[in-house]
């Protein structure tokens, strides 16, 4: 394979959110060129197996290489086609469209019809993707443009199931292919056309590193890429994967004090090994990895006011998942539901977060917690909500509620409420959190999924 093609290839890869270093790419280019480049099937295995670390990034090579690596080989005969005034209303017949591809060029409207027809047709299994390509290499730069176009309105507006969706992806990788292999477009143009029809490539882009920080950091573009990718199972998957491994990184990562109890040992092999780069002088200090001594319960409010902070919490259940020693994780408005089983796939919990929600009714959820919680002095209890508890009873201005959040904070190792709420609006008249302060719980507003994490790493 030609060294530039080659280099263009890893590019775009990396453009559509896979992670390739330098060393792969050397790698790659070392095993291509052991290969026959007319074999494109050990090719694409070759190039699969150096760069794909994992199922969803495989998955996304494999649609790359399909699209790089594809395009007529000869250019379209030309013919004497009959003109656009010939053609009945509405779609063309796949023959009938077959012979304007040989022929001359296409008036725009005429364009316009056979991009449709094709559609139709690929859609119906009545013709395959790669006619895509004979089909755009016919068209000028403002016709290919309007192809694509409506490859994305048949995507928006034709309700299509996910079957037909996959087809009119491999019909736009046709015509990708061949617009690439004619030099009519370019890499970064590929990628962001091909990450709007496969929600798992534009997922790999959006969580890289400046997206998944900008998540954790800003609750509101957290809220936003969520319910972008909520109807795409694929795609959900691989953002929240990146982002509680962002998570907890933040929640285990190694820290730098001396005592165990506040979290951190000296890891003595780690630092002997570290010395050798250094001539065997301990200039830099390893220390363990956090791990939790306590059990953990969460407690994630999904009353219809912060239904996305639950979906916060859930990640970093996950996160702690991997940390904590015993991890209960449950969802409450007005009850109790225990979903720690559902961590296994996170995802498919959070897109149904909203059949949870309701009115808060702390007292409730707080006297079910002490009933059929385990919690004892081992257990650090987290509440993630703002602390309204509307429907609980309320006594001369005091929640009963704040009597039961006592018998917790005296049944358990500490009680850590994580409030989202602005501070300024505790004092409302239904705001519990300062009586549940008052009660002996750690109350803490936070900000951002990162604020989340950070400030509980500084409390477990």
């Amino acid at each position: 394979m030609p060294v530039g093609k080659l280099v263009q290839f890893v590019e775009l890869c990396r453009r559509s959110g896979v992670d390739v270093s330098p060393s792969e790419s050397v790698a790659l280019m070392e095993d291509l060129s052991k290969l026959p480049f007319e074999d494109r099937d050990l090719m694409e295995e070759a190039v699969v197996a150096v760069l794909a670390k994992d199922p969803d990034s495989e998955r996304i090579v494999r649609r790359l290489f399909k699209i790089f690596f594809r395009g007529s080989s000869e250019p379209p005969k030309g013919g004497g086609g009959r003109g656009s005034g010939e053609i009945g209303r509405g779609f063309i017949g796949k023959e009938r469209l077959e012979e304007l591809v040989e022929g001359e060029k296409p008036s725009p409207s005429l364009a316009q019809r056979m991009g449709a027809s094709f559609i139709h047709h690929l859609l119906e299994g009545e013709m395959e993707p790669d006619f895509g390509s004979k089909l755009v290499s016919r068209f000028d730069d403002q016709q290919a443009a309007n192809l694509i176009n409506q490859f994305r309105q048949a995507r928006q507006f034709w309700g299509l199931s996910e079957e037909e969706r996959e087809k009119l992806a491999e019909g736009l990788d046709a015509v990708l292919g061949e617009l690439w292999a004619e030099r009519r477009i370019d890499a970064d143009e590929m990628a962001r056309i091909a990450a709007e029809f496969q929600p798992v490539i534009k997922a790999r882009i959006e969580s890289r590193k400046g997206g998944i920080e900008s998540a954790l950091r800003d609750h509101r573009r957290f809220e936003l890429l969520l319910r972008e990718f909520r109807f795409e199972p694929e795609a959900m998957g691989v953002l929240v994967r990146r982002l509680s491994e962002a998570l907890e990184s933040l929640l285990t990562r190694r820290i730098p004090v001396y005592r165990r109890s506040s979290g951190g040992a000296i890891d003595m092999r780690a630092t002997l090994r570290k010395s050798l780069e250094y001539f065997g002088l301990p200039m830099e200090i390893v220390f363990r990895e956090k791990r939790l001594q306590e059990d953990i319960v969460m407690l994630l409010d999904v009353s219809r006011s912060h239904l996305w902070w639950a979906a916060s919490g859930l990640l970093v259940a996950v996160a702690l998942n991997k940390a904590a020693r015993r991890l209960k994780v449950y969802l409450f408005a007005h009850d109790l539901i225990d979903v720690t089983k559902d961590l296994k796939e996170p995802e498919k919990l959070i897109v149904r977060l909203k059949e949870f929600s309701g009115y808060s009714d702390y007292e409730a959820v707080l006297s079910k917690v002490l009933s059929d919680v385990p919690v004892h002095r081992r257990t650090t209890l987290i509440l993630i909500g703002d602390c309204r508890d509307y429907r609980g009873r309320w006594v001369k201005g005091f929640p009963e509620s704040a009597k039961l959040m006592r018998k917790l904070v005296l049944k358990s190792h500490a009680v850590l409420i994580m409030n989202p709420e602005d501070p300024s609006r505790w004092r409302i008249k239904d705001s519990a959190a300062l009586h549940y302060s008052r009660a002996g719980a750690v109350l803490r507003h936070v900000s951002s999924p990162m604020d989340l994490a950070l400030t509980l790493a500084r409390h477990i």
